[in-house]
């Protein structure tokens, strides 16, 4: 696997492909989907011991990486291809 100095040049250098991602690349670089479980929500379900509806952000968002798991294995490819050369 690349190096983390690699994979860091690599992120900043392909920026522009998390676009419309909703992945954010910061200046680490570190790459995070933002997640936001309400706390309200939580409460209640806590009271309700059903936690399905307080963990709907986490699913979607485990959807949505899903989804987007053929372009992250694309990039992938890519770094191994750069490591190897």
């Amino acid at each position: 696997m690349a190096g983390q100095t690699q994979w860091k040049k690599y992120l900043q250098k392909n920026a522009d492909r998390f676009a419309g991602t909703r992945f954010i690349l910061d200046d680490e670089p570190s790459l995070f989907l933002p997640v936001k479980v309400d706390r309200d929500v939580l409460a209640k379900c806590a009271e309700e011991d059903d936690f399905s509806e307080a963990l709907k952000p986490i699913v979607e968002a485990l959807d949505h990486i899903q989804q987007l798991a053929p372009r992250f294995d694309e990039m992938r490819q890519e770094m191994l291809e750069l490591q190897a050369s």
